[in-house]
């Protein structure tokens, strides 16, 4: 038991920091999505902090929520706070401009 300990390489302070929970949160979501983990990583840790309840034992993960926006990419992403609602786009597609276009 005293070798996993000894194996260690780094500890989160308390209170978290955005940074140092960014530098924690990275290797996950570079096992996921490899490439953007620095962009994602930053975006995570800070909308976890926002949320984050004075004893971290009690964080809920529903408390974040992803929307993905049509048109929209990773490098315009960013954390809001509040409430978002995903919605479709509205519209109707008329058949003779489709027509027209093909």
């Amino acid at each position: 038991m005293g070798e996993i300990a000894a194996l260690s390489t780094a500890k989160l302070p308390t209170p978290f920091t955005q940074k140092s929970l960014a530098s924690a949160l990275r290797p996950a979501i570079a096992s996921k999505q490899y490439g953007y983990e620095d962009a994602l990583s930053d975006l995570v840790a800070e909308a976890a902090i926002a949320v984050m309840p004075s004893n971290p034992k009690n964080f809920n993960v529903d408390n974040v929520r992803v929307v993905k926006v049509m048109g929209g990419s990773l490098s315009s992403s960013k954390v809001v706070q509040g409430m978002v609602f995903g919605k479709e786009p509205e519209g109707q597609e008329d058949p003779i401009c489709v027509r027209a276009l093909r």
